[in-house]
């Protein structure tokens, strides 16, 4: 199922096919699409560097200019990210973000700080948290402060994530060839594996995005 942020009637819902635990890992981008799901950015999390815009479905930072938020114990107060709504727990999921800049994407337990800097608030510094991200020559994939070099991958500024939450599945992708760096690319498109973390999921994870300055990132629309 995929639930929201626990605040009242904050509760939304993703449609996704029946959890099948002897259905094959996907091995292409055809496949992956098959549990494909529509996100949004839930902006009582975004820190006040981040700029919600285009349906909650992009997130940007120009430098250090300030949205006008409210303050919320849920916001991000230092470090520049934010959650999406839905929490995802006993199914198979699947989306595409395109991006700019220096970004990290992942997922998170509703759990990750708020309210300090790095260590437990950072994506990827904590052992609630597991994310991926271009550092310049090569992608990283992090978790608990520990990361992963991942050398000889190719470029691309569209990234797929999948998530098979029992079976503790998160894998990152990068699309290549086709249309995949637009949006809508067709299904041929190639999907090649970058990075996957094994590892007991034992809460509902929030897709998470850490934007740095002059950085976006895009949830697609399938």
């Amino acid at each position: 199922m995929a639930t929201r942020n626990k605040a009242p009637g904050s509760k939304k819902g993703v449609k996704a096919p029946v959890y099948d635990p002897n259905a094959p890992e996907p091995q292409t981008r055809e496949e992956l699409l098959k549990y494909f799901i529509p996100l949004t950015l839930d902006d009582r999390t975004a820190q006040k560097y981040l700029w919600i815009s285009e349906e909650s479905r992009r997130v940007s930072r120009r430098t250090e200019e300030t949205c006008p938020y409210r303050e919320l114990p849920e916001r991000f107060e230092h470090c520049p990210q934010v959650l999406c709504r839905e929490g995802l727990s006993g199914l198979r999921c699947y989306w595409e973000v395109e991006w700019s800049g220096w970004v990290v994407l992942g997922v998170t337990y509703e759990a990750i700080g708020r309210k300090g800097e790095n260590g437990a608030c950072g994506l990827g510094e904590n052992r609630h948290s597991w994310g991926l991200g271009w550092a310049g020559s090569e992608y990283q994939a992090w978790h608990d402060a520990e990361h992963c070099d991942i050398s000889g991958s190719p470029g691309s500024h569209v990234l797929g994530l999948y998530l098979d939450q029992p079976a503790g599945v998160l894998s990152f992708y990068c699309l290549k060839g086709g249309d995949g760096e637009q949006e809508g690319g067709e299904a041929e498109t190639r999907a090649v594996l970058l990075h996957k973390f094994k590892t007991p999921f034992t809460d509902p994870l929030y897709p998470i995005f850490w934007v740095g300055r002059n950085s976006h990132c895009l949830i697609r629309r399938i």
